[in-house]
């Protein structure tokens, strides 16, 4: 937990100079007020962080002579990563195009594709150009994403599915939301299952003018725009966090300088 935590602000820290563009947030708020097992279940947990916050406290609380206290504080902190131990998470990515070929408009290419999960990769590893690494204040998370090399059914798979929506109705002109296809219209065109590989689509336009966004405390479902879809943009590594259940870093706080949705 310690380590997910430096995850969710390093990541967050690289979407701060850029408000509004992921829509998590909102969603995230609305899951909760419609969701009442989601709100008992969030609420459960946030009451044993807490509990647990106090215990890891109380241990590094040091008796002084004069009847003071002080905290142990001792950077770079107490969190031991065994690099050896990495977590792969397969991923399978719907493009969703407009029956165009590969590599025109909001058509990604499996080379385009496989490039921006390497910088992925690479910024979740701390080694990526200009990304903060262990040794700049950074955090190493043992987590790596590969594309899915078989399906739920065992069949041989690449890990990217081109799928044509021209068909679905608005998709064409308003993408994603409204007026457009619904995410139930996208999942019956390619989906698979949560539990075989997270699923990312890859589409036009979202209506609600957000770059991308995720289910915090969903299925692991990624939402993202076509053009936002490549090798050093910061949009998948940050919602890949929110399908890991991590939230915004300044979640529901009131502070100026952090708008909503940031």
């Amino acid at each position: 937990m310690r380590l997910i935590l430096l995850l969710l602000i390093t990541l967050s820290s690289i979407a701060m100079a850029q408000p509004h563009w992921c829509a998590t947030d909102s969603i995230y708020e609305a899951q909760l007020k419609n969701n009442p097992e989601l709100r008992l279940q969030v609420d459960k947990f946030e009451e044993a962080w807490q509990k647990d916050q106090v215990s890891k406290v109380l241990q590094d609380i040091l008796p002084h002579g004069n009847g003071l206290i002080s905290f142990a504080y001792n950077p770079p902190y107490r969190y031991n990563v065994n690099k050896n131990k990495i977590y792969t998470i397969p991923v399978v990515f719907h493009i969703i195009h407009l029956g165009n070929q590969p590599g025109q408009q909001f058509h990604r290419t499996d080379q385009q594709i496989k490039g921006l999960l390497k910088y992925v990769n690479e910024v979740y590893a701390g080694v990526y150009p200009n990304i903060h690494g262990p040794r700049e204040g950074g955090v190493f998370a043992p987590i790596q994403f590969a594309l899915a090399q078989r399906d739920e059914h065992n069949n041989p798979s690449t890990g990217i599915i081109h799928v044509d929506g021209s068909g679905i109705q608005g998709y064409d002109q308003y993408g994603l939301g409204s007026n457009g296809a619904t995410e139930g219209d996208l999942k019956k065109l390619s989906h698979w299952n949560p539990n075989y590989a997270l699923n990312i689509y890859v589409v036009n336009k979202i209506g609600s003018g957000a770059l991308a966004y995720a289910y915090v405390g969903g299925d692991g479902t990624v939402y993202m725009l076509s053009d936002y879809a490549v090798e050093g943009s910061d949009t998948l590594p940050h919602e890949l966090g929110h399908s890991l259940n991590l939230l915004h870093t300044f979640n529901g706080g009131s502070f100026d300088n952090c708008p909503p949705d940031n």
